[in-house]
């Protein structure tokens, strides 16, 4: 189970170093941070429920879209540094995953959501159809016991 988690937080760290200023790296952080927060505690959640099939097809649905459609939507970050802005999968991750505390994982995924806008990672309609797309998937393959 600890390695799993590792291997989940190691895929979410995020390019840090191209970001310019401290005010823009340290909401990097803090969104990776709040993602990888939510993922955890949905995954201890969904194994301690026996939800893990739905909690793998869920993460897979949200990353393979996102993946998909930064191939075919190509626009370019506020920051510059490439063409994958459209949509934010850190929103769609966190979203995905907030099923184990709505109140608290729906503000961890705002927040998140948040930090990409300020670290010039995505534009704020980036954020919100990530968002969307991470309600969506939580919303086809939830938790049996939610």
């Amino acid at each position: 189970m600890k390695k799993t988690l590792f291997l989940l937080a190691l895929l979410l760290l995020p390019q840090i170093v191209s970001c310019q200023t401290r005010t823009e790296r340290a909401a990097d952080w803090i969104s990776t941070g709040l993602v990888g927060a939510n993922l955890t505690a949905d995954v201890v959640h969904d194994v301690r429920h026996h939800c893990v099939k739905n909690l793998l097809i869920r993460n897979g649905l949200t990353i393979g879209a996102a993946e998909l459609t930064k191939l075919l939507v190509h626009e370019r970050r506020p920051d510059g540094s490439d063409n994958k802005s459209f949509y934010s999968e850190h929103s769609a991750l966190a979203l995905a995953n907030y099923g184990w505390s709505y109140k608290i994982g729906f503000a961890l995924a705002l927040g998140a959501g948040a930090g990409r806008v300020v670290a010039r990672k995505h534009h704020v309609p980036d954020v919100l159809v990530g968002l969307a797309a991470g309600v969506t998937a939580d919303y086809l393959f939830p938790c049996e016991d939610r």
